[in-house]
């Protein structure tokens, strides 16, 4: 196993060959890891992946930049994260901005803040915050909207959408945003909605919707065609 890390040997310590396996990195501060296999990557402070890496656990405290596809069991980002590849996790969180030019697949993802992708596939996907992405599949997706809220296409067995926690709080701050919209309402907008359930409150979406269920609860609307029984609730 210690071919593997090589490349990390040669990069970190000037060595022509590595003697010995390398099981976890950790930068505090500022630093560069090259890409390759390892246990556990921990970036607190700001830091730089080079190539395509693959870990157990991958956690970010802070900003970082992974220059590749990334493949952890794990991951976890708090602060601000640059992926310039794919991504497939088992379980992925983000907490502030992620920015990703390929895709995310995992069983779980769990966004909260901002996020940008090319794609996203999951089996449960949870965005609370804004987010913008070609596509988006999963088994069960909730989105609690705030501001920017676009996807090209939509594709799940059941969709909720409400508007996020902070949506709800009256404040002058929220009135004069509003006051600025034309909508008093956040909005998701994609040109194609595709599921067995759909489950909107309090929100506008632009765009056409395919279920066979179509629940809409308080001010929720749809500004687009609708195939499906459309139910609606206080």
């Amino acid at each position: 196993m210690a071919e593997l890390f090589d490349k990390y040997e040669r990069t970190l310590r000037g060595q022509s060959t590595a003697s010995s396996k390398v099981d976890s990195v950790h930068i505090a501060g500022s630093g560069v890891v090259a890409g390759g296999k390892y246990n556990r990557i921990s970036i607190s402070g700001s830091g730089k992946v080079t190539g395509n890496v693959e870990a157990e656990e991958i956690k970010v405290s802070g900003s970082a930049r992974f220059m590749g596809d990334v493949t952890a069991q794990f991951f976890k980002c708090a602060g601000s994260c640059k992926i310039e590849g794919n991504v497939k996790s088992d379980l992925f969180k983000s907490a502030g901005s992620i920015s990703i030019s390929g895709s995310i697949e995992g069983n779980e993802v769990k966004i909260a803040g901002a996020l940008k992708s090319y794609g996203i596939k999951a089996r449960i996907l949870h965005v609370s915050g804004s987010f913008k992405a070609e596509s988006v599949e999963a088994e069960e997706a909730f989105f609690e909207i705030s501001e920017e809220a676009v996807a090209e296409k939509i594709v799940a067995k059941r969709i909720t959408v409400r508007p996020s926690r902070g949506e709800n709080m009256l404040s002058l701050g929220k009135i004069l945003k509003y006051a600025l919209r034309r909508h008093a309402l956040p909005i998701l907008e994609a040109r194609e909605i595709s599921a067995d359930s759909v489950t909107v409150e309090d929100v506008i979406i632009k765009g056409n919707i395919v279920a066979k269920e179509i629940v809409l609860r308080g001010k929720a609307d749809i500004v687009g065609s609708i195939q499906g029984e459309v139910k609606k609730e206080k």
